[in-house]
């Protein structure tokens, strides 16, 4: 690239309106003014680097080291701590995207928590409980046999379900409230734990 050349782009990158944040550097970046200025320095960034520190430089069950390169691993940490892998508060959840061609099998978008409702969430419930029953429906995917069986053990739970109900009126509301099993506990496994006690 020429001097005149190179002069040409910075009048027209002065020129162009400037739209500031990241999205002159990531156009497509899905969580621009999302979080508060707090929850980035306090929350999301602190637990992305202990998250780090815990999984970096990791390796497979068969030994093998995963190469992950650094800008990515870092980005892959911020939306591990995002979607609450290391336990924590969850900003982002998955939607699951309906199947068609060209797109991977199970892929998800992510929506902010703070700007979901109820009613998406039952929404995208129903969307994907359609998955599941046209899956089971399309007869290329089961034989007659297992797609009658399940129907047959669906019928049954949905009897018990009323019958629970008749006697318990209250019990969908507990069933459907979120469940909380607290963090995630890694369990370590000392020989002294497993030491024969001889007398």
């Amino acid at each position: 690239m020429g001097k005149a050349q190179r002069n040409r782009q910075n009048r027209e990158i002065q020129a162009a309106p400037h739209t500031g944040g990241s999205s002159t550097v990531f156009p497509n970046f899905p969580y621009e003014r999302k979080f508060t200025r707090e929850e980035i320095n306090d929350d999301i960034l602190p637990r992305a680097k202990a998250f780090g520190d815990l999984m970096r430089d990791g390796m497979g069950p068969n030994a093998s080291v995963l190469y992950i390169p650094g800008d990515v691993f870092e980005m892959w940490m911020i939306h591990g701590v995002l979607a609450g892998a290391d336990g924590g508060k969850k900003y982002i959840r998955p939607r699951r995207l309906p199947e068609q061609s060209g797109r991977f099998v199970d892929a998800v978008e992510w929506v902010v928590i703070k700007e979901d409702t109820p009613e998406a969430r039952a929404a995208d419930a129903e969307r994907e409980a359609q998955v599941y029953v046209d899956a089971i429906n399309d007869p290329r995917n089961l034989r007659p046999e297992v797609r009658e069986a399940i129907r047959r053990k669906m019928r049954s739970m949905a009897e018990e379900v009323a019958v629970e109900q008749a006697d318990d009126p209250d019990a969908a509301d507990r069933r459907a409230a979120p469940k909380d099993f607290g963090a995630p506990v890694l369990v370590e496994l000392r020989d002294d734990d497993n030491e024969e006690t001889t007398e």
